[in-house]
């Protein structure tokens, strides 16, 4: 399918930012485990923060086609980068979708201008693939939600200022399975270390433990037992984003070797 002129413009300004100012401090940030904070501004001072956001609330609002060329462009300067975009991208999404109108009024602006970052907490040590086992469990207490468990995995662990975690609210149901909105700094949040990975280091993995962690109900995003469904429903449009970083990531292999083969004397 053609691109249309306004999403010609858009990968063009997005590509112009990952060539000039991702791409020339990628392989340190990968090195040193940090994260290119300036060009993070840069990308929300374009409102690429912003994508899976309605109009109403600043966002782009984009569609997946557009979602996948953003996500091929910034992946051509640093898939890490790309992969704190696309997880940004989940919570936003999860808000916007599943948020009353306070709690969107309230945090998606913000979230738009790239801060608070978000992070989007599903898998567990025990539940990787099949996230029905998970452990942590949210009991009803009054008006609020008492979290408890451990996350594991989760990208933008330390740097993102808001949490979408997944939640039991009957811990012998593996049907009750439920999602809240969770302030980086609520009381009883806390942040493991990162992990030492192989690649995409620049990118911050770890984990989070959940020790009596309350939230309003009004923070509990799906009914009681929807959240699943919820989760699964957002990571699908998730995954062309994932696929198109695939693309930009390789585009960028096959440059960096072209330059290579051109310029090397034997």
């Amino acid at each position: 399918m053609e691109l249309s002129s306004e999403q010609r413009a858009i990968r063009d300004t997005v590509r112009e930012v990952a060539d000039e100012e991702i791409r020339p401090v990628a392989r340190e940030c990968d090195r040193e485990q940090t994260f290119p904070e300036d060009a993070w501004d840069t990308l929300a001072d374009i409102d690429v923060t912003g994508l899976t956001v309605p109009e109403a609330y600043g966002g782009l609002d984009v569609d997946r086609q557009t979602y996948a060329v953003v996500n091929e462009a910034v992946a051509h300067g640093s898939l890490a980068v790309a992969t704190a975009l696309s997880v940004h991208c989940l919570a936003t999404s999860c808000v916007a979708t599943f948020g009353d109108e306070q709690l969107r009024e309230a945090w998606l602006p913000d979230m738009v201008a790239g801060r608070p970052v978000g992070a989007f907490a599903l898998s567990e040590p025990e539940a990787g693939s099949n996230p029905r086992q998970m452990q942590t469990v949210a009991r009803r207490e009054g008006d609020e939600y008492v979290i408890d468990g451990e996350k594991a995995w989760i990208t933008n662990g330390q740097r993102s200022g808001v949490v979408i975690v997944f939640a039991k609210t009957d811990p012998d149901d593996p049907d009750s399975v439920t999602q809240f909105f969770v302030p980086k700094d609520s009381d009883g949040l806390t942040v493991g270390s990162k992990e030492e990975k192989l690649g995409l280091r620049a990118s911050d993995t770890t984990t989070l433990t959940l020790d009596g962690v309350r939230v309003p109900d009004r923070y509990r995003l799906t009914e009681e037992g929807r959240g699943l469904a919820a989760a699964l429903s957002i990571l699908t449009g998730g995954r062309v984003g994932i696929a198109a970083q695939a693309v930009g990531l390789s585009q960028a292999a096959l440059d960096e070797t072209v330059d290579y083969v051109t310029e090397r004397e034997q």
